[in-house]
């Protein structure tokens, strides 16, 4: 895994959101029917926030249907991310760091892709089983 890149593993269809929205509406459009836990708020190719489920249920569950998507976002000013020729195992280990489940990932000031804990451990499963 030394030698693998973030770009080897990263998701280059990551779900996007609106910052328009409310948090109902990615509940009920996007969370219950995918199972998504986090999402890339971007204008175009631009990250503007990332909402995670955590900072969803940080939120009254009586304010969902009043509460948009750019309140409850982590603005992009304080989101965590990576480039994607970074090394998988230091992005795996600043993830830890930082106590988060997933990170953007950027070329050029443009999102490129999102690298998540869930799949940097589906690729380890599946590189050992080809080991095997």
């Amino acid at each position: 895994m030394t030698s693998r890149k973030v770009s080897d593993v990263m998701n280059q269809s990551y779900p996007q959101v609106p910052a328009e929205i409310t948090l109902q509406q990615v509940v009920d459009s996007h969370i219950l029917s995918s199972g998504q836990r986090s999402f890339v708020v971007a204008r175009g190719d631009e990250l503007v926030g990332l909402l995670t489920l955590h900072r969803i249920k940080e939120i009254r569950r009586a304010d969902w249907p009043t509460t948009t998507v750019a309140k409850a976002m982590i603005p992009a000013a304080q989101v965590k991310r990576i480039e994607p020729d970074a090394g998988l195992w230091g992005a795996l280990k600043e993830m830890d760091a930082d106590g988060v489940s997933q990170l953007p990932v950027m070329a050029d000031g443009h999102v490129v892709g999102m690298l998540t804990r869930e799949g940097v451990i589906g690729f380890l499963r599946t590189m050992q089983e080809l080991q095997s």
